[in-house]
């Protein structure tokens, strides 16, 4: 197997490695601070077949509810840069 893994990081001491996975890390999560402390707080009510589909999916991948909300967060931002 080559140097280069699956997902395109060479193979590297574990400090450099791990101050990496910082770096990222830290890129990935600048965002504006939260003004409220419930502000990334998600709730809805939804209908009896719409959370009925919702749960099936959750069991199919084996999520969470948090998880099966990011993914639809996430696609629906992705449908929305599709559409721009």
């Amino acid at each position: 197997m080559s140097q280069e893994k699956e997902n395109g990081l060479r193979s590297a001491e574990p400090e450099q490695f791990h101050e990496l996975m910082r770096k990222l890390y830290k890129e990935q999560h600048q965002v504006a601070p939260l003004t409220d402390a419930n502000q990334y707080h998600v709730q809805a009510k939804l209908p009896a077949p719409l959370y009925r589909e919702f749960q099936a999916l959750l069991k199919q991948n084996g999520w969470s509810i948090t998880t099966g909300i990011q993914y639809a967060v996430h696609k629906l931002s992705q449908q929305k840069q599709q559409q721009s």
